[in-house]
């Protein structure tokens, strides 16, 4: 930490060129891991697993099936038109980093 604080610019070029290092490298393997990962919800949301209850024995759920699916659906549509959370990642600092055709900057 006082490393990166003492020579940020440096600090910053190594942290650029280690992430594109790790995204060219392992790139496959988050994509493995993303496929796995929603596998597993998929069969735990098809299992006996999938009909717990969160709550109480006798809560009622809020909204029905359909109004929950909605709502799921708006927002994902809302971050994909807003560009979701990368706008708040767009920063002077990043569009300097996208100037000098960095391919990943916050």
């Amino acid at each position: 930490m006082i490393g990166t604080l003492a020579n940020s610019e440096l600090a910053g070029e190594f942290f650029s060129n280690l992430l594109a290092k790790i995204t060219q490298d392992f790139g496959w393997f988050y994509m493995l891991s993303v496929a796995l990962f929603l596998l597993f919800i998929v069969l735990v949301a098809v299992s006996k697993w999938g009909r717990i209850k969160l709550g109480p024995d006798h809560a009622e759920p809020e909204y029905s099936f359909p109004t929950w699916f909605a709502i799921s659906g708006s927002l994902v549509i809302d971050s994909l038109a807003s560009g979701g959370i990368s706008e708040a990642f767009i920063t002077e600092a990043g569009k300097e980093c996208l100037e000098r055709g960095h391919r990943f900057c916050l």
